[in-house]
């Protein structure tokens, strides 16, 4: 029997997925406003020891990182961007075609200055997996990246500005291949793991790593 024939008997079963669904009321009382706060926080995704990412099917608890699930290693800490006010924004945009949409997240900012520090910061960090922590106008800290998608830096530019009253700026776009995730903790909060400590190691002398 020919593969042809074979394929026109065959019965093809389509599983279909029961999805959750819920309710989205709004609340005409309740405030929203646009915008991020002029600070920032960043890391290499290599400094973070855990980013544990929810689990639950809830349209918000599936969206939710719990108060200390965020954990960076011992010796490592969050570094603060301040940004040019109201020019920073966090988008997320799905990407692909019908049944096959993916998320995707972005940050965009602005520093003032075409300075050596800013254009390092554009050519040191253009190729390296980061996540940052940004917190909204509503109080929000909002997680760029994690473990599995960290951010990249997918468009850069500095401009000295042509005259003496235009904009001295570098541009900041950085997106991940993931949505954006709200964390239940402060960011002032975020610690790191406690000191491992060496076992049978060489790091204080030969004769002290071993145990005869």
């Amino acid at each position: 029997m020919s593969f042809f024939s074979t394929l026109r008997g065959a019965i093809f079963v389509f599983v279909i997925t029961e999805i959750h669904t819920e309710d989205l009321h709004y609340c005409p009382s309740t405030e929203v406003f646009g915008g991020i706060l002029v600070r920032l926080y960043y890391a290499s995704v290599w400094d973070f020891a855990k980013i544990v990412l929810p689990e639950a099917e809830g349209y918000e608890d599936s969206r939710i990182i719990s108060k200390g699930n965020i954990l960076l290693k011992h010796g490592k800490s969050l570094k603060a961007v301040d940004v040019y006010l109201d020019q920073g924004s966090l988008s997320e945009k799905v990407t692909g075609s019908a049944k096959r949409w993916k998320q995707m997240s972005e940050l965009s900012f602005q520093l003032t200055g075409m300075t050596p520090r800013n254009l390092g910061f554009l050519s040191q960090t253009g190729n390296s997996g980061l996540v940052f922590l940004v917190s909204d106008s509503n109080g929000r800290v909002w997680v760029l990246g994690n473990l599995r998608n960290a951010a990249y830096l997918t468009s850069g530019d500095a401009t000295s500005g042509k005259k003496f009253e235009e904009d001295n700026m570098v541009n900041f776009t950085f997106s991940a291949n993931t949505g954006l995730y709200e964390y239940a903790g402060s960011i002032a909060e975020i610690g790191e793991e406690a000191e491992k400590k060496q076992v049978g190691g060489f790091s204080k002398g030969f004769s002290k790593g071993f145990r005869i």
